[in-house]
């Protein structure tokens, strides 16, 4: 996804439109409220719980109307900068139609969460805000996330803490990965911390109950430890497919993309537009 600008996540005045993520619906204004996750196991009356105009509309039409305010739009860090939720593909309902009702905004809600794919990376050395997943553990989106893209990246945007252990922190960027020895330090390093993140973030996923989809992406400048990565790879992908999560691969950028290839022969390959 190409990057856009970061949204805070503050939530504007009704009369703006928001990028923010809502954690919750909004009040009820009528008796009997609607519960938070809406499913439609209970049959609901809309002239019970709103006059709305839009609900005399066949939920066809309705759809249609959620899918023009919410447009495929790429937004980086829609949580904000201190999250792993890195990117979002398409913008969140507008606050001012959630406030409209609650029928509709469990309408809309659900209409995004079917479209939106919400992307993580997986990139150890770099500085990530949320290295542990312990934000994304706790936040209250994770339940309802249905698309799921994850990248794993074995660049080397910096030299990480391994490697300066091992003697390498005067090396200049660039430098280090001519010598051997570090070289060799910092991939082997490299697996065995992208093993480490992959363990935690299947782990978190537990809480996605509603996932649908795992589009996996790979950008791989890290010569050999095919074994490693395989392994990796199969951490990831193996829980969430036993849980009926569809597995697909998206994009794939290597020095040796034949080799790179060789780990995902069999998979299906997303749609350009759902990568």
């Amino acid at each position: 996804m190409a990057a856009a600008e970061a949204v805070p996540f503050v939530v504007p005045p009704v009369k703006e439109c928001s990028t923010s993520l809502p954690t919750s619906l909004p009040p009820s204004n009528v008796a009997t409220p609607l519960p938070v996750e809406h499913r439609g196991q209970t049959p609901l009356d809309p002239r019970r719980l709103t006059k709305s105009p839009l609900l005399r509309l066949p939920p066809e039409l309705r759809t249609l109307i959620y899918a023009y305010l919410t447009p495929a739009q790429t937004i980086s860090y829609p949580l904000g900068p201190n999250t792993a939720i890195s990117a979002l593909s398409h913008r969140p309902p507008p606050r001012a139609l959630l406030l409209t009702c609650r029928l509709l905004a469990c309408e809309a809600l659900d209409h995004f969460y079917r479209v939106a794919r919400f992307r993580i990376m997986l990139n150890p050395p770099a500085p990530l805000a949320d290295p542990h997943f312990q934000r994304l553990a706790h936040l209250p989106q994770l339940r309802r996330i249905r698309n799921l893209n994850v990248l794993l990246d074995w660049d080397l945007p910096k030299v990480p803490s391994y490697a300066r252990d091992a003697g390498a922190a005067g090396f200049e960027f660039g430098l280090e990965a001519g010598v051997p020895f570090f070289r060799h330090v910092m991939d082997r390093g490299r697996c065995a911390d992208m093993m480490r993140l992959a363990k935690r973030l299947v782990g978190v996923l537990d809480a996605a109950r509603e996932l649908r989809g795992l589009c996996v992406s790979w950008t791989d400048l890290v010569e050999g430890y095919w074994d490693e990565k395989k392994a990796v790879l199969e951490v990831l992908v193996g829980a969430l497919s036993a849980r009926g999560v569809k597995i697909v691969r998206g994009d794939i950028i290597a020095s040796n993309e034949k080799e790179a290839q060789k780990l995902f022969d069999g998979w299906e390959v997303a749609a350009e537009g759902r990568r």
